[in-house]
C-alpha cells in the first residue's frame, strides 16, 4: 500500500462509527414503534394478555439511549482525532516545503 491508500483507509475508518450510531437510533426507533403500535393477530383465538407496566420498555429505551450517547462520543473522539492528524500534517508539510524553497534559494 503507498501512502494515499492508508490515508484513504484511515479517513474511511470514520465510516463504521456513524454507521454504528445510525443502527442504534433505528433500534431505538424500531423500539418506540413496538411499543406504540403493538402487531395484531387477527386469527379469532383467545391469547393469554400480558398487561406489564412500562418499566421493561423504558429499561431498554434508557440502555440504547446510553449506547447511543457513547457511540456519539466515540465518533466525535475519532472526528476529533482524524481533524488533528490532518491539520498536523498540513503545519508539517507547510514547513517542510517552506524549508525546501528557503534551500532553493541559497
Amino acid at each position: 500500500m503507498n501512502n494515499n491508500d492508508l490515508k484513504k483507509a484511515y479517513l474511511q475508518s470514520y465510516i463504521p462509527s456513524i454507521n454504528a450510531a445510525k443502527r442504534i437510533e433505528e433500534e431505538i426507533e424500531q423500539l418506540r414503534l413496538d411499543k406504540m403500535m403493538p402487531s395484531v393477530i387477527m386469527d379469532d383465538m383467545p391469547h393469554a394478555h400480558n398487561k406489564t407496566d412500562l418499566s421493561d420498555y423504558m429499561a431498554k429505551l434508557d440502555e440504547l439511549i446510553n449506547k447511543l450517547i457513547a457511540a456519539r462520543y466515540k465518533r466525535i473522539d475519532l472526528y476529533a482525532e482524524i481533524f488533528a492528524d490532518i491539520e498536523y500534517d498540513k503545519e508539517f508539510d507547510e514547513k517542510y516545503y517552506a524549508k525546501i524553497m528557503v534551500d532553493e534559494e541559497l
